[in-house]
This record gives structure tokens, sequence and C-alpha cells, in this order.
């Protein structure tokens, strides 16, 4: 089942526990998702880095896109159901998260993107 709702994804996708409370609420607990390919900066980017960091400075691709040990995300299917816009989120709380979010060479695209295959 997993499989069928992550689709095609250049990513890993894992959690512990999920929770959904009809029409309103959806509970993930450690949420881990991986970057299949993390992209390596071009040599402009590096020797930026280098001139930021200095000359023995080593670039760690950053492999994993959200790791969070609790998420819940508030819905409303009003806009899905009524006007077949889609679902709302309304808010997000995420407790013990981090999100490594980085801007790519190619078009310009965040690894976010690429991943989940979303267009800008």
């Amino acid at each position: 089942m997993e499989q069928k709702l992550l689709g095609n994804l250049d990513a890993d996708v894992s959690f512990s526990k999920i929770h959904v409370r009809p029409f309103n609420t959806i509970i993930i607990r450690d949420l881990v998702i991986i970057d299949k390919a993390p992209q390596i900066p071009s040599e402009a980017a590096m020797e930026h880095f280098r001139e930021e960091f200095g000359p023995d400075y080593v670039y760690e691709p950053y492999d994993t896109l959200i790791r969070a040990g609790y998420i819940q995300a508030n819905l409303s299917l009003k806009g899905a159901i009524f006007q077949k816009r889609g679902v709302l989120i309304n808010n997000v709380i995420v407790k013990n998260g981090r999100v490594n979010l980085v801007v790519e060479e190619e078009g310009r695209l965040t690894n976010l993107q690429r991943m989940f295959g979303m267009q800008k």
C-alpha cells in the first residue's frame, strides 16, 4: 500500500506510525524523507564555498530532506469535495523536526521539487 501512496518518487519515505482522523487531521510519527540522488554543487559553487569557509572545505551533500518526530496536519476537504480544488491544509504542527531545502543548479529547482516531481 505504501508504494501506491508514494508513487514513483526520487526519495525514500519512512515513518513509524500514521493516524488519520477522518475529514480533518493526519498525524505522522518518525517521518524521514531521504533524497535518492542528492545533488553535488558545481565547481563555481565549490569555489564560493571555499572562499567563504576556507580552502579545506569539503561539501557533504544533504540526503535528508525531512526528519520529524511528530507531524500533525489539520485539513479541510471542503475545497476537494465541493469545488474540486484539492485538500486545504489549515495548519501543521512539527515537533523535533529538521528540513534541508536545497536550491539546485539545474533549472533553479529545489530538492523538494525534484524529488516529488513538482513543477515550478
